[in-house]
C-alpha cells in the first residue's frame, strides 16, 4: 500500500530531506497530511507510523524518533495542519487534520455500531487498521461517553 506517499502519476511526494528543525517539519506535516488524506474523514494516524511513513518517504535522510515528535508538536500548534490527541489509558499520541472533530472521528464507529457490537477486532478489520488502532478508538470514544464498554468473558464489546 502506498499509504498517500504516491501522487497521481506515481511518483513519491516530493521531501525536502534536510536535517533542519524546518526541513523535518515540513517533511512531517506533508507525509502526515498525504496518509491522513488517504486514510478518509476522522483519520488518525499513531506517532509511531508517522515515524515510520517519513523515514519511508526520506529515503537515506532519516530522522529520530524525537525529531519526529518534535515537529508534530510544531504541526499540532493552533493554525498548524495537525491536531494532536492522546488515546487509551498508556497516553499513545495520534495526529489526526486540524479539520477533523472528534464527531468525525466517530462517525465510522457509530455506522458500524448499527449493524452489531464493537470489539477492537471487528473494528480493526472494517475499517482496515491495526487491532491497537482500534483499541484506542474504542477506548477514546468511551472516556468521551460515546459509548459504552461491556466487559464480556470471551472479549469487550462496546454499544
Amino acid at each position: 500500500e502506498d499509504f498517500g506517499l504516491l501522487q497521481a502519476d506515481g511518483s513519491t511526494i516530493s521531501m525536502s530531506g534536510g536535517q533542519k528543525k524546518d526541513d523535518i517539519v515540513a517533511d512531517v506535516a506533508k507525509v502526515s497530511a498525504a496518509a491522513l488524506e488517504k486514510k478518509g474523514t476522522g483519520a488518525l494516524l499513531l506517532a509511531h507510523d508517522v515515524f515510520c511513513l517519513v523515514n519511508r518517504a526520506r529515503g537515506t535522510a532519516l530522522v529520530s524518533p524525537e525529531e519526529v515528535i518534535k515537529a508534530l508538536r510544531t504541526c499540532c500548534k493552533p493554525g498548524g495542519p495537525l491536531r494532536m490527541r492522546k488515546l487509551g489509558s498508556a497516553g499513545a499520541v495520534a495526529v489526526a487534520l486540524a479539520r477533523t472533530s472528534d464527531a468525525d472521528i466517530d462517525v465510522p464507529l457509530m455506522q458500524l455500531l448499527e449493524e452489531a457490537p464493537l470489539s477492537a477486532f471487528r473494528v480493526s478489520i472494517e475499517l482496515k487498521i491495526t487491532a491497537s488502532e482500534a483499541r484506542y478508538l474504542l477506548q477514546d470514544a468511551e472516556k468521551r461517553a460515546v459509548i459504552v464498554r461491556d466487559d464480556a468473558p470471551e472479549c469487550a464489546y462496546f454499544y
